[in-house]
């Protein structure tokens, strides 16, 4: 852009769009000191990413230019050495199934590049509508048409969106209920999960806990954690601190401790060797 972007969030105005698509960020990060990472909550969502300045290098030294994360169900660390300005398009869970129509389990976190999924011609036009876009509405609008033009026109099964919902829930269903109330097998329910979302409905439920525990530390660090465990079902204070490490790499209580948290990213300097489970 001509100006650069302004760090933003914007809901997508096409009707179509809001139905598969949370929101569009332009995100900016100053560089950082050497060690210093930015870890993206797994939430099951299909984020676009699209670099403005610079580039992006995750936390395992892999350069990326403009790429998706499909279905994510770890955590995405990027390197903060350097500074980072993006521009990121959130999907629902089902939302590039929706678009596309493709079969998620077979991208179930993974970082393709953007021309895998879509026409290069196309992406050619869009990178170059961003660039020359002359504020961050124009660069929004350039998106919601190239995201248009590339759906098959076909809506979110009902039966998906109804699932996710009630899997959001504080009390999720267990799998009978679930499948009685989608009309649906058991079997049924996990091949619409799988295919839709890329991955089954209980561990799209675990991820959908795992994200409410983050929300309530977030909004009330006072809160026991012991409380927010027994609050969201979890078995015992062990198993919170297992199942909420495996989705961020870091314990609860090391979280809660951070001077800034947010529901979506958070900055740490890794005590340790990371994993990745994105590839």
């Amino acid at each position: 852009m001509n100006t650069g972007p302004m760090p933003g969030i914007f809901l997508p105005a096409d009707p179509f769009l809001k139905t598969i698509v949370r929101f569009v960020a332009f995100l900016e990060f100053p560089a950082a000191d050497p060690g210093l990472h930015i870890s993206l909550f797994p939430n099951c969502t299909t984020n676009l990413s699209i670099t403005l300045k610079g580039g992006v290098v995750l936390g395992n030294r892999q350069a990326k230019g403009n790429f998706a994360s499909t279905s994510c169900l770890s955590p995405m660390v990027l390197d903060r050495s350097q500074s980072i300005s993006m521009l990121n398009v959130q999907f629902e869970p089902f939302g590039l199934h929706a678009l596309l129509g493709l079969p998620m389990d077979e991208f179930a976190d993974k970082l393709p590049d953007l021309d895998i999924l879509f026409k290069a011609s196309h992406l050619e036009s869009l990178y170059n509508q961003v660039a020359d876009a002359p504020n961050p509405a124009v660069a929004v609008r350039a998106v919601e048409e190239f995201l248009v033009k590339a759906s098959r026109g076909v809506l979110p099964d009902t039966r998906i969106t109804t699932g996710v919902r009630l899997l959001q829930g504080e009390s999720r269903p267990a799998m009978d209920r679930l499948s009685h109330t989608l009309c649906l097998s058991n079997r049924g329910v996990r091949k619409l999960f799988n295919k839709t979302l890329g991955t089954s409905p209980k561990q799209y439920a675990n991820l959908a806990r795992f994200n409410q525990a983050i929300r309530k530390i977030a909004l009330q660090p006072r809160m026991p954690l012991t409380q927010i465990a027994y609050d969201l079902g979890y078995f015992d204070q062990s198993h919170f601190n297992r199942e909420f490490k495996r989705y961020s790499g870091i314990t609860p209580k090391a979280f809660n401790k951070l001077p800034a948290k947010s529901t979506e990213f958070y900055n740490f300097i890794p005590e340790g060797p990371i994993t990745f489970g994105m590839t």
